[in-house]
């Protein structure tokens, strides 16, 4: 599959999962009530963290199957599978087993859980350990259409699993369900994603074995590119789970909820980036095996143009809505408190955006340990911010640590990573390429905040629609007038995503 086709499938799965996203969690924060959905967000932060604990072999899988596969060498694509599954299952024993025992005992004594709920709490944290399991082999076989390019089945996993999931948490919820069925819903999805996830790999590899096996060799080679994965997995990971766990930590938990919104939103930046970005890693593999630079350059460039375009965007409109969103969306309580957590989360995410590509290129040149020590000196800064700033600023210290943290692989990190990978375009031009996106995100981030002080946009969900709507087209239209998009990009967009239009139409 082409690049553009792959772009335009992982976008769709994003934008079904955000369509879900916004119908689904106003209702969870209802039927749960504010003191269980902050105890879900927390939960949810230790899988997400555990989930990572995989030494960097999902993202080593992706690169040396991607690299077997362009080399046509079948018999070294299966050894690698196959040694990765034997490895990621028995972390995953460990990992899984470790948080059984010891996630109830935090539920206890390591956070601010209400009496009342602390049995239905220990019990989902149980629960929740054989998702913690389920995420390794998952990882495994989604490396396989990764590493193919077939993002049209990696967005299928995603949607499959965000409806399953989602679809649960409605109907048991609806039944009366509490923590604990939440939980299930999610280990029944990380099951019905895993069956999926095996199928599609015997489909695109007829006669693929997939038991695991040993080959001293190719774990060898995984773990040699993986532990600077790892570092930066464990980096990562810190920065998008710490602070909820450190707030449950100091502030009541209903605090953790009013931010646990906004975070969820401003997440969302980061996985229509990572939906973008994700197809550029084996691309990137084969044009700097193959040679390819100037076909590197330019689709380098337009990766990090059509990043920055859709974070400048969701930083102008989103946060400068942020206030009528949070009201209409969720309530005026929601929108109290998580205001200003929104806009510097947008903030914080757009950085961690920007940064994304760089990273993915040097981890495709064969240099992962670069974005990996960026991540942990940031991660490191971000830890301790957390301690000082919560206590002091509440939800806003949470979110300014979660920004400082992300500047560092992006101020640090991605000038290093274009001076030691020479084959990528000089930065100062890709810098220069961005002038216009900035520009017209402070503009429309203006007009969208003025707007925001009438009473408009909150005096319903239709005030909303058509205020975003009107946001949206001053910022495109900046980009337009700021240059941040031409009409050279438009043709050369067409051409590429017209491409995938074709490709889909014969298939």
């Amino acid at each position: 599959m082409n690049l553009g086709r792959n772009v335009l499938w992982n976008l769709f799965a994003f934008t079904w999962l955000s369509l879900l996203l916004v119908a689904v969690i106003p209702y969870m924060v209802g039927r749960l009530g504010l003191q269980a959905f902050g105890i879900w967000s927390v939960l949810t932060a230790f899988v997400g963290y555990l989930a990572q604990v995989d030494l960097g072999l999902g993202n080593a899988l992706i690169r040396f199957l991607a690299v077997e596969d362009e080399r046509e060498d079948r018999t070294a694509f299966e050894s690698i599978l196959r040694s990765g599954l034997a490895v990621q299952l028995v972390l995953g024993t460990a990992v899984a087993l470790l948080f059984f025992f010891l996630g109830p005992l935090l539920v206890e004594r390591g956070g601010r859980v209400p009496p009342p709920l602390r049995a239905e709490a220990a019990a989902a944290f149980r629960l929740a350990a054989g998702s913690v399991f389920l995420a390794f082999p998952v990882a495994v076989f989604g490396s396989v259409p990764a590493a193919l390019r077939r993002f049209d089945l990696v967005a299928a996993r995603w949607a499959v699993f965000g409806s399953v999931q989602y679809g649960l948490f409605v109907l048991l919820l609806a039944r009366g369900g509490g923590l604990v069925a939440v939980a299930g819903a999610t280990l029944v999805s990380f099951v019905v994603v895993l069956g999926f996830l095996v199928g599609v790999s015997l489909r695109l590899r007829p006669g693929l074995r997939i038991l695991p096996a040993w080959s001293p060799a190719a774990v060898r080679t995984l773990l040699r590119f993986g532990r600077f994965k790892f570092t930066a997995q464990v980096a990562v990971s810190l920065l998008q789970q710490l602070d909820r766990i450190v707030l449950a930590a100091i502030l009541p938990m209903q605090q953790v909820s009013f931010y646990a919104v906004p975070l969820r939103v401003s997440q969302r930046v980061s996985g229509v980036v990572e939906h973008i970005a994700a197809p550029f890693y084996p691309t990137i593999s084969g044009h700097l095996v193959s040679e390819r630079r100037r076909a590197l350059h330019q689709e380098y460039q337009d990766g990090l143009r059509a990043i920055a375009s859709v974070a400048g965007g969701a930083v102008a409109v989103v946060g400068g809505l942020a206030f009528p969103l949070l009201a209409v969306w969720i309530n005026g309580d929601f929108a109290a408190q998580g205001a200003w957590p929104l806009r510097l989360l947008l903030l914080a995410y757009s950085a961690s955006a920007l940064a994304t590509l760089p990273s993915v290129a040097a981890d495709a040149a064969g240099h992962p340990g670069l974005p990996a020590a960026m991540l942990t000196a940031g991660a490191v800064a971000h830890a301790g911010l957390l301690l000082l700033w919560i206590p002091r600023f509440g939800l806003n210290g949470a979110a300014l640590a979660v920004g400082t943290g992300f500047l560092v692989p992006l101020v640090a990190g991605t000038p290093l990573i274009h001076r030691r990978v020479p084959d990528l375009p000089p930065l100062r031009s890709v810098v220069s390429g961005l002038r216009g996106t900035f520009l017209a995100t402070i503009g429309a981030g203006v007009a969208a905040a003025l707007a925001a002080r009438t009473s408009y946009p909150s005096s319903g969900v239709l005030p909303l629609l058509v205020t975003l709507a009107a946001g949206t087209a001053v910022y495109v239209s900046l980009l337009f007038l700021f240059r941040g998009l031409r009409r050279e990009d438009l043709r050369r967009f067409s051409r590429l995503f017209g491409s995938a239009f074709d490709a889909a139409h014969r298939d």
